[in-house]
């Protein structure tokens, strides 16, 4: 009867995992890029330090951050975080790049900066499409917004 009772107190108390909505930048990167076990990620921006530890920490094998307008190495991710992109040229810039360094079946995560418009997540969503990213979803969390761009025909929000 203890165990049961147990239970039932740990059904009741589960933690429900947050909308993207409600978290920060990096907790809604986190979100969206998981599961991490296994891959090797690339981050594209400046002060995304602590967002290069967290995926570390969520199981990535390999982690390594770059600036803007930094080229990376070929081939050498799995996954592509663009920490922040704040103008279509800086976005398009990071896109050319996350194509160099995405091994062939890589995912890219897109940050965009206040956009009151909300005409950069539709250009980035095309770039993508036209860069060969078959699979792409947008997520706007205010006046911001997250474009996840893939790869493979797999489904990334289900």
């Amino acid at each position: 009867m203890l165990a049961s009772a147990r239970t039932a107190h740990e059904r009741a108390h589960r933690r429900r995992p947050a909308s993207v909505a409600s978290l920060g930048r990096d907790s809604a990167l986190l979100q969206l890029a998981s599961p991490l076990r296994g891959e090797r990620v690339l981050i594209i921006g400046a002060g995304a330090l602590e967002l290069l530890c967290a995926t570390l920490h969520r199981g990535a094998t390999k982690a390594g951050l770059i600036r803007h307008g930094t080229c990376p190495e070929e081939r050498s991710a799995d996954l592509v975080i663009v920490a922040e992109a704040d103008s279509s040229a800086r976005a398009l810039d990071a896109i050319c790049r996350a194509d160099r360094a995405l091994a062939g079946s890589g995912r890219i995560i897109l940050h965009i900066g206040p956009d009151p418009a909300q005409h950069l997540p539709n250009v980035i969503a095309q770039a993508l499409r036209m860069r060969g990213f078959p699979t792409v979803r947008l997520r706007h969390i205010g006046n911001r917004a997250i474009v996840v761009g893939s790869a493979s025909a797999g489904a990334l929000f289900s």
